[in-house]
């Protein structure tokens, strides 16, 4: 029965609908390939190819968590909607450390960094101990107002620390362009600011289409997450920061070795 109630929702939806589908499906697919390929990637800057292995994972599986919710499925089986695949808190703050990693290699962590995936660490033990209790009614007793993992508070966070984390990773690679190297290791930093750049801006489009919801549901009254169009572009908009991080790397895996970190 519920397997038909899946069918007959996913035929109400037209051609352009699952053009759309099929893009974030690509881009989901290509973040968890070149992310499995920097995990196992050791020459060179091994710690900084872990973070950025952990960012399209991370990234991947956020936009699996995006998807469900569009195909309908947390209406169909609400226990879904908290699997442990959504890691928004984690995104900034391992794209933070790729960047500061591979401009300085030598970098030694300290004990107060880890204040920075104090978030993400809580909203991952959060989703999972939601996601077992769900059926057993042992659910963490957190309004959605007031929840720092999951809710309107938990998209504050997340968008002001990636401003905050891209704003500090541009002042490290103005850092590293003052200082002398050899061209290879400005070429390394070039590659680093454009990447910063250019996912600043998508990241900008990201959070105008996020804020124009608040605005229309909290303050116009107008829910917009019924227009499909609008929902389909939003979600575009996630997609392209994956698109961004996911082409960059395999950049870097295509002919990074020979224009970037040559033998």
């Amino acid at each position: 029965m519920e397997l038909i109630r899946v069918l007959q929702s996913l035929e109400s939806h037209t051609i352009y609908y699952w053009i759309v589908i099929i893009l974030i499906g690509f881009a989901i697919s290509q973040s968890l390939l070149v992310g499995i390929r920097f995990y196992f990637k050791k020459e060179n800057e091994p710690r900084s190819y872990l973070f950025f292995a952990l960012l399209l994972l991370a990234f991947g599986f956020t936009q699996l968590h995006f998807v469900l919710r569009i195909l309908g499925l947390f209406e169909l089986y609400p226990r879904i909607r908290f699997l442990p695949i959504y890691f928004t808190l984690a995104l900034p703050v391992l794209f933070f450390y790729y960047i500061k990693i591979a401009l300085f290699p030598t970098y030694q962590f300290r004990w107060t960094d880890a204040k920075h995936f104090v978030l993400p660490i809580g909203q991952v033990m959060y989703f999972f101990i939601t996601f077992l209790g769900y059926h057993s009614g042992l659910l963490p007793d957190i309004s959605p107002e007031t929840n720092p993992f999951f809710g309107s508070l938990e998209t504050a966070a997340y968008l002001g620390q990636f401003f905050a984390y891209l704003f500090f990773s541009l002042r490290y690679i103005k850092v590293k362009k003052k200082s002398s190297g050899s061209i290879q290791k400005k070429r390394q930093t070039l590659y680093l600011e454009i990447l910063v750049h250019l996912f600043s801006l998508l990241f900008i489009i990201h959070t105008l289409f996020i804020f124009s919801d608040v605005y229309s549901y909290r303050i116009a009254y107008i829910n917009m997450q019924t227009t499909k169009v609008y929902v389909g572009l939003g979600v575009l908009t996630f997609t392209s920061l994956l698109f961004c991080l996911s082409m960059y790397g395999m950049q870097l895996l295509l002919w990074g070795k020979k224009r970037i970190y040559p033998n």
